[in-house]
């Protein structure tokens, strides 16, 4: 049996390699530490859409409006309508979603959404309308300008164009009414497209995920930029699995020197002795590596492991004058029976 899912282990090894690559394409900052859950996403969307199937699955982009002149909607006031629609809007359109919240570059906040339907939404679908009007966006948008009327009114024209299925531009204007009732924006009906690229798709959800969580400016403290529904999901929340490399391999064998040291060889038993975040009780020890000795100590490692699985010795209590007397009186009793043994 083949599995088309994405598999973890291919790409393993990729973070450096991405990093430096937006490094010299000038792309927006990432937040370190976060390449494990964009890899999340990146697997969870790929088999979202599998399980689902492609004629199924649609991608939905929430929009707030801006008018000119006046306050940007604050990110808290955001998620407050997005947790409301989550709550009473989308289930009743959706039976399942993952969810991206994006914190733009210029301050804008919209909300990308990976969506299940109940209906076929490539039917009908016109693939060169479609095209033409990712032409006009792209072009506006190189411009770095915003649409004139002429551009405002082919947009709309183009939008109506897209698809010729009745259920599908019926959901349209039931999102575009009751969405509007909610805080969205009004017009954009197009927003609800298929999917054309679900690998695509899926790596640019992920970095949108990596640079709003490192917009700090932006977006609340302790904020999820992230969200599942009900969703049977592949792969636990914090992705475990061992990275490789010569780096991590030196680290796990300072784990393993660091178990031995205390004659425990299994995980589970550190864990019962140190507690789960064992490794944090010795990350002065497992943390700087030395490339060049062959379980990575130092010698100030090596004296401090020495020193904490060294075996305990109590120590003595302290002497008191019965104690003196005590020792006296045996001192002069062992004496007196050594004379009376000569005699």
């Amino acid at each position: 049996m083949h599995n088309d899912l994405i598999c973890i282990e291919d790409m393993l090894g990729q973070e450096d390699l991405e990093y430096q690559a937006a490094r010299r394409q000038h792309h927006a900052p990432k937040a370190p530490g976060t390449w494990r859950t964009a890899l999340l996403i990146r697997v969870e969307i790929e088999r979202f859409i599998k399980v689902h199937g492609i004629d199924n699955v649609a991608l939905l982009t929430l929009l707030f409006e801006h008018p000119r002149g006046l306050t940007r909607i604050t990110p808290a006031r955001a998620q407050a309508i997005f947790k409301k629609a989550a709550r009473t809007l989308l289930p009743r359109f959706f039976p399942a979603w993952i969810a991206v919240f994006d914190y733009h570059r210029d301050g804008s906040i919209h909300f990308h959404l990976v969506v299940s339907c109940n209906f076929n939404i490539r039917k009908g679908w016109d693939w060169d309308i479609n095209d033409r009007y990712l032409e006009l966006r792209a072009r506006v948008k190189k411009g770095g300008r915003r649409m004139t009327h002429e551009e405002q009114l082919e947009s709309r024209r183009l939008c109506k164009l897209l698809s010729t299925n009745p259920v599908v531009k019926a959901v349209w204007s039931r999102l575009r009414k009751e969405l509007s009732d909610l805080g969205f924006g009004k017009d954009y009906p197009a927003e609800l497209m298929p999917i054309r690229n679900p690998a695509g798709l899926a790596v640019y959800l992920a970095g949108r995920y990596q640079e709003s969580r490192a917009r700090m400016d932006l977006r609340p403290q302790h904020s999820r930029c992230v969200r599942f529904s009900n969703v049977d999901r592949c792969c636990d929340q914090k992705l475990r699995f061992s990275p490789v490399g010569e780096g991590a391999a030196r680290y796990r064998r300072k784990k393993a020197a660091v178990g031995a040291a205390f004659g425990i060889g299994d995980v589970l038993q550190m864990q019962a002795r140190f507690g789960k975040s064992w490794e944090h009780e010795f990350l002065d020890i497992l943390i700087p590596s030395n490339s060049y000795e062959p379980n990575g100590f130092f010698s100030r490692q090596q004296k401090a492991l020495r020193e904490r699985s060294a075996p305990f010795v109590p120590p003595a209590p302290p002497r008191t004058i019965l104690d003196d007397l005590e020792e006296e009186y045996a001192r002069f009793h062992g004496f007196d029976h050594e004379l009376a043994v000569r005699t």
